[in-house]
């Protein structure tokens, strides 16, 4: 909706349709930074996710490292 409302802003800055004006121009701009918006939403959300996998991968590998550590000095 964001690209095609901003090629047809490219060539109309309004529409009249009777009493009714729809300004392309304002509804193009409005629809791209809604797009960005929500992009970058998705993206923090999308990183937010993906990094407590990896914190929750990590702790695991470190309680494994430290217990394997604890076994291995008390055999000595």
């Amino acid at each position: 909706m964001a690209i095609v409302s901003a090629i047809l802003a490219h060539h109309w800055m309004q529409w009249q349709f009777g009493v009714l004006i729809i300004p392309v121009k304002w509804i193009a701009i409005a629809a791209i930074y809604f797009t960005v918006l929500v992009s970058i939403i998705s993206a923090v959300d999308y990183f937010v996710g993906f990094w407590k996998k990896i914190d929750h991968a990590s702790k695991d590998r470190r309680k494994t490292f430290v217990l394997s550590r604890r076994k291995s000095a008390t055999e000595s």
